[in-house]
């Protein structure tokens, strides 16, 4: 029998088995960075800063490898593919009447032609994750940022930029669960990460009352404690959508399952159609006809699962998108002192002020009956009030 290095071909036979491949599991992730910035200071007390940042990680912890996975060259052989999930103790033996034998005499009766055919057959599986022995993560992110800033003058703070990035990786989260579609081409797994963000606008400004002693308007002792002392402040944040993945209709052999489609462009349908842009979800789907996107499919619109391909959708679709991330927070504060030792603050807060519905994500599996449809959503406007009182 065959074995991954340092693991012994009789230990914990016909059950799962860890492996740390050696060094890789004391080795630490590295992320490589630079950045070129140029920055102007323009009257009125603004200052203007353009740069270009990049991060490289490389050595990422991972769950990708699947180092006992079926090579995906027997989805297509016409010999094995019919008889993969056919156990040896079949009625009727049709393993032995097309010529396979098992891999060691010990190997169980109850398993599967797959499981004999794995390059390591007297495991389950052989777990490289768990441990974080899986150093194959990979990831690149280039930005390019614009930012503004006026510096705080007579009661006025803005702040804004904006970023265009690109996020490419093959891993997003460490172990997130899925293995490598095909453990023989990890290329595959490449793709724009799950976060990718290419548009994010971001503005926040805090504006100061000019009412007061001191300050532009001073109208007096009382009408400087009722007017006087107020802060107004917002952020605003633009996003784009976070992109897809499609699943389902193909063979998936215990890693990432994706979905046979015919084309990355055209999923989503198009405003105003699209129940993301309604306050109510689920009336039609968020994409496209299926049959429109899947490779197989038959006269009633149903996707025809398939036995023999692995699916050749990416991990995450940049050109099919989630809805933007449009939302606005304010809040209104003031402190009352009424004596040296007393003070009063007072805080009134508004999350999403105009109520923007953002739905949340739609069922993505080619196979599911609810393909596109959208059932639930982020949370609507909210309102906090609070006073803290020092003394």
């Amino acid at each position: 029998m065959p074995q991954p290095p340092s693991v012994d071909p009789g230990f914990n036979t016909n059950a799962d088995v860890d492996w740390w491949q050696g060094q890789e599991v004391s080795r630490l992730p590295e992320n490589w960075n630079w950045t070129l910035s140029v920055q102007r200071e323009l009257p009125g007390k603004f200052l203007v800063e353009a740069s270009y940042n990049a991060s490289v990680g490389v050595h990422l912890m991972s769950g990708l490898l699947n180092v006992n996975q079926l090579d995906s060259k027997y989805l297509s052989d016409p010999r094995v593919n019919p008889l993969r999930n056919v156990r040896f103790d079949a009625t009727g033996s049709p393993l032995q009447a097309a010529g396979f034998s098992k891999p060691y005499p010990a190997f169980p009766d109850s398993l599967t032609l797959e499981r004999a055919l794995r390059p390591f057959p007297q495991y389950a599986n052989i777990n490289t994750w768990s441990g974080n022995g899986d150093r194959s993560g990979h990831s690149t992110y280039h930005a390019a940022i614009l930012k503004v800033e006026r510096r705080v003058s007579t009661g006025v703070y803005l702040q804004g930029s904006y970023v265009f990035s690109k996020l490419l990786t093959n891993t997003d989260l460490v172990d997130s669960g899925g293995r490598a579609m095909d453990f023989y081409n990890m290329r595959l797994e490449k793709s724009v990460g799950a976060f990718d963000l290419p548009h994010n606008f971001k503005f926040s400004y805090i504006l100061d009352a000019p009412i007061g002693k001191g300050r532009k308007f001073d109208i007096g002792g009382v009408g400087n404690a009722v007017l006087g002392g107020w802060r107004f402040s917002a952020i605003h944040v633009y996003t784009s959508g976070q992109p897809i993945q499609l699943t389902g209709g193909a063979v998936s052999l215990g890693g990432r399952s994706a979905a046979l489609v015919k084309t990355l462009d055209g999923w989503v349908v198009d405003a105003p159609d699209n129940p993301n842009y309604r306050a109510t979800s689920g009336y039609t789907s968020y994409f496209v006809p299926v049959c429109s996107i899947a490779v197989f499919c038959n006269a009633s619109g149903v996707v025809v699962s398939q036995t023999n391909t692995l699916g050749n959708a990416p991990r995450y679709n940049g050109e099919a998108r989630l809805q933007s991330n449009l939302r606005e927070n304010v809040s209104l504060q003031k402190s009352f002192n009424f004596t040296e030792r007393f003070r009063l603050d007072f805080r009134w807060e508004v999350f999403n002020v105009f109520n923007r519905v953002v739905l949340g994500a739609p069922s993505t599996s080619i196979t599911d009956q609810n393909f596109g449809r959208i059932t639930s959503a982020q949370a609507p406007r909210q309102m906090q009030f609070g006073l803290k009182l020092y003394f």
